[in-house]
């Protein structure tokens, strides 16, 4: 069953990267939030193609990093995104 669940997140990916395409077009800043790093990975390799600065917030990242990586988001302009693990940043 996890196996099916995560195949599932995967195959959104490609959907997943259209809908940022579109919003980086709009110049918006936004947060993605994923449950898998495997889509989590796959936005961020959209992301970083796309040249667009982003943060990313998994449960790899340390604590006292975490508040660091916020801080950047909301106080900079040009971090136009936030690549964020559901779990890590509940």
């Amino acid at each position: 069953m996890s196996k099916a669940y995560s195949l599932t997140g995967t195959a959104k990916i490609h959907y997943v990267n259209e809908f940022i395409e579109d919003l980086i077009e709009n110049e918006s800043k936004f947060i993605v939030f994923a449950h898998h790093l495997d889509v989590l990975d796959g936005v961020e390799a959209f992301v970083k193609k796309k040249g667009i600065k982003y943060i990313r917030i998994d449960g790899s990242v340390k604590m006292e990093d975490r508040h660091q990586r916020v801080r950047q988001f909301q106080e900079l302009n040009d971090i136009k995104i936030g690549v964020l693990s559901i779990t890590a940043c509940s």
